[in-house]
């Protein structure tokens, strides 16, 4: 049976391919990345570095949504954004585009792990059969990490998109400080479907501008305690 192992680029599926990384280097299970656009820049940094420092080949799936090429692009064409009550990206932008990929019948692994065994539910296509090896052997994030730095390799940052209404304010930070170019493309997105993307209400060019405050003071001394 054809095998598969979804990966997201973050700790538990890094350490899944540790973990089958002789299955994968025979060629009995395939890598596979949806690559909607719209991860943080570390994270197709990572995807490259493990793909060189495996040896290994990954399929990268450039990902389109009705008509749309990447996640970004699908909520700036439709004028909207996404909701904190109403999460559609990994469906449209990693579970969908992942299954009109894959051939059948086939297995998929996938590295949710034990803390996270809630998540763990059958594939709803009968022909494919969602497996869960970190869930089976109780495996937490903790000995996943452990897993990862065991391979010799560095462990990843948590995986997700630069946009995403989850992201806490120290995120939103680092987007600011790292990659500010990202956090103005957000607030772009916010502005084009005049909606809010934090679950707060609260608009992102509010936040840019009270971390640009910051900065300021920050770069000449100012301290306002």
């Amino acid at each position: 049976m054809i095998q598969y192992i979804s990966y997201g680029a973050g700790v538990g599926s890094t350490a899944l391919i540790c973990h089958m990384i002789d299955e994968i280097k025979s060629g009995a299970v395939e890598v596979v990345f949806c690559d909607h656009g719209a991860d943080w820049p570390e994270t197709y940094e990572y995807v490259d570095y493990i793909k060189k420092a495996l040896k290994i080949d990954i399929t990268v799936l450039k990902v389109e949504i009705q008509g749309s090429v990447g996640l970004y692009n699908f909520y700036r064409d439709h004028n909207t954004i996404p909701f904190y009550r109403y999460r559609i990206c990994t469906d449209k932008s990693k579970i969908r585009p992942f299954n009109r990929y894959i051939k059948r019948p086939c297995k998929i692994y996938l590295g949710i792990t034990w803390d996270e065994r809630k998540r763990a539910k059958p594939n709803q296509i009968k022909t494919v059969e969602s497996c869960y090896p970190f869930v089976e052997e109780m495996i937490n994030r903790d000995k996943a990490i452990q897993i990862i730095e065991m391979a010799g390799l560095e462990v990843p940052n948590k995986s997700g998109c630069y946009f995403c209404p989850f992201q806490g304010k120290a995120e939103w930070k680092r987007l600011f400080d790292e990659h500010n170019e990202l956090f103005i493309k957000a607030i772009e997105l916010e502005d084009n479907a005049n909606n809010r993307i934090l679950p707060t209400g609260r608009s992102l060019q509010n936040m840019y501008d009270e971390f640009r405050y910051q900065s300021n003071l920050d770069k000449y001394g100012v301290d306002v305690k």
